[in-house]
């Protein structure tokens, strides 16, 4: 099943969006090598969780090294709504 994102948030998905990479947090991510990151936004990294299978965020301060690590088990398309929300709301 295809979900399809309105005019706001796939303009923001494709300003954010980066070749999915590998990116290191210890010690959550050690066995599997870290967890994969799809976007980028200011310090903020969107990133796969392939522990718990579910999308989350989190800041970083150095490219390669998420700081924060979240099991929320969120879809993509979700926390792409939920910053294009808080754009909007500011």
């Amino acid at each position: 099943m295809e979900v399809s994102l309105g005019i706001g948030e796939k303009m923001f998905w494709d300003l954010v969006k980066v070749k999915p990479s590998k990116w290191q947090l210890p010690p959550w991510g050690d066995e599997g090598d870290g967890f994969w990151v799809v976007a980028l936004a200011g310090n903020i990294a969107i990133y796969y969780n392939d522990i718990e299978h579910g999308y989350n965020v989190s800041s970083y301060t150095e490219h390669g090294s998420l700081s924060e690590y979240v099991c929320d088990q969120v879809s993509l398309i979700d926390i792409i709504a939920n910053f294009v929300r808080s754009i909007k709301d500011s």
